[in-house]
């Protein structure tokens, strides 16, 4: 068995998003929206995990991988449509939620790869035996 899981702490566009959230929706629902963010386990707790599960021979690799997303204006409110905030996204005013993707893409600026950006990503690939 050979899973990936992305670290929690390790997510650029999750931070910049959840930032940005909070300046235009509010504490409550940048909450809401980290929220489906944590809980991921770190390597050691992978480990222990995999371990307490029956598996043996756990090896824990973690990895860091680049993804290419399109032009961020775009992608960010089509990927937060699909989120337990989509709701509040969709009643801010059109100018708002241009503001919004506005402030990821200003803050993804030194991750721009063409019209999109290239953003690094932690994972955790765990290798092991039943």
């Amino acid at each position: 068995m050979s899973p990936s899981l992305f670290t929690p702490s390790a997510n650029a566009l999750g931070a910049v998003v959840n930032t940005a959230n909070e300046r235009s929706l509010g504490v409550e629902v940048a909450t809401k929206f980290r929220s489906t963010r944590v809980g991921l386990p770190d390597d050691v707790a992978l480990r222990r995990s995999f371990i307490a599960a029956g598996f043996h021979e756990v090896q824990i690799h973690p990895s860091t991988m680049v993804v290419h997303l399109p032009a961020i204006e775009t992608f960010v409110l089509r990927h937060l449509a699909g989120t337990p905030v989509a709701e509040a996204v969709a009643s801010l005013s059109e100018e708002k939620r241009a503001a919004l993707a506005r402030q990821v893409k200003i803050a993804l600026q030194p991750f721009a790869d063409g019209d999109g950006v290239a953003v690094p990503d932690e994972v955790n690939i765990a290798i092991a035996h039943k």
